[in-house]
């Protein structure tokens, strides 16, 4: 997992912005300078410096935890300077004893800080001030000398920063804090002191008027500090999708749907080529049909109506009708008819002759007569009709 780290200052993320590519052993893979030249990487800490954030420690009310966050703006109100509505504020260490640690800062700096398109679009990002990678102890606070600012970082997460002293002027606001740390029953038992990388590690001489151990501890790096126990002054993390636990728990079943699909489409193959190969068979005989009995020159157009057209055709050359046709059936019908009595009506639809005898006894008359002739002939007296349905 990598983490990029940048250092922002009280002008934001700009083009002379530095930062650092960890591995995730915590070692600096690349460095540089400039926003847009920042490559990608798993999660994102943002250190600021210290001068860009103001940390009070104030009596707190007694409340639960989400309504004393909701009342943080009017009680840190009184201890600002600017107006309450440009000013973020977050609870960065809970209420000991009745006291409080809080962290102010510009509301439109910190959004101009998340708002930066390398920041967006990372799902993890933490912003934290520099002086929290600084080792804490109760009784010992820590001093950061660097090339242009010296850091007091002392516990519950207090910190005060001041430019550093040029020649034998002396940091006064980080040495009154020192004062009012070491005054009372609770006495300093010692100084750990850091430098940048880029200072000699030698203690500053003014650290000396309190008569207790300074312990140089050596290079301070913002890039490789640890910031794991450091509050936050702002958190994002966003869920990722989990596509590699979705991807191994869908293998098997994605594994079996597709051989299922790839044996349905082989047997779907299979079998559309067995019917082509019949239907391609089916329609080569009834070519040959065609040809045998239209000739080897007939023109094939509608194969079944031409054969109708050509059995009509040879039926009218033998002297022979269609079984379906009227003249047909009237004239088998009439061959023994000539004494049959007269109908009330005949009608010929769809094949079928249909007769209307004025009697029972006429209908028996015209029965006889139909089946004589060697056709199909029902009858039924249906609405006082006397019927009888003749067919080929």
């Amino acid at each position: 997992m990598t983490e990029l780290r940048l250092y922002a200052d009280r002008a934001g993320l700009h083009d002379g912005t530095p930062w650092a590519l960890l591995n995730g052993n915590g070692q600096v893979q690349v460095d540089g300078h400039g926003i847009s030249s920042v490559p990608k990487a798993d999660s994102i800490l943002i250190v600021v410096s210290d001068d860009c954030i103001s940390v009070i420690s104030l009596p707190l009310p007694d409340l639960p935890l989400k309504r004393l966050k909701q009342a943080l703006p009017t009680i840190i109100e009184d201890h600002l300077l600017t107006a309450i509505e440009a000013t973020e504020t977050t609870l960065i260490a809970p209420p000991s004893n009745g006291v409080g640690t809080l962290a102010a800062f510009s509301r439109d700096w910190m959004a101009s800080l998340l708002l930066a398109p390398t920041i967006a679009r990372c799902p993890v990002v933490r912003v934290v001030a520099e002086s929290w990678g600084l080792p804490r102890l109760e009784s010992e606070p820590s001093i950061y000398v660097g090339a242009d600012h010296i850091v007091l970082a002392m516990h519950e997460w207090m910190a005060f920063t001041e430019p550093t002293p040029s020649g034998t002027a002396k940091p006064e606001a980080i040495l009154f804090a020192l004062r009012q740390a070491s005054s009372g029953d609770k006495r300093l038992t010692g100084i750990a002191c850091f430098f940048a990388p880029e200072m000699v590690g030698q203690p500053p001489i003014w650290l000396s008027e309190f008569g207790i151990a300074v312990d140089a501890r050596g290079i301070f790096d913002w890039r490789t500090a640890s910031f794991n126990a450091a509050p936050n002054l702002h958190v994002r993390q966003r869920k990722a999708f989990p596509f590699a636990a979705l991807k191994q728990s869908i293998r098997p079943v994605a594994a079996v749907v597709g051989a299922l699909i790839a044996f349905e489409i082989f047997a779907t193959a299979v079998a559309f080529g067995r019917l082509s190969f019949e239907n391609a068979d089916l329609k080569s005989r009834q070519v040959a049909m065609f040809r045998a009995v239209m000739g080897p020159d007939a023109t094939l157009v509608d194969g079944e109506r031409q054969l109708i057209h050509r059995l009509a055709s040879e039926r009218i050359s033998a002297g022979r009708a269609e079984p379906a046709d009227l003249l047909v059936l009237m004239s088998r019908i009439a061959e023994n008819a000539s004494s049959a009595p007269a109908l009330d009506e005949m009608r010929f639809e769809s094949g079928v002759l249909s007769l209307q005898a004025k009697t029972r006894e006429d209908l028996a008359v015209w029965l006889d007569l139909a089946r004589s002739a060697d056709l199909a002939a029902t009858a039924e007296t249906r609405d006082g009709k006397n019927l009888i349905r003749v067919l080929p």
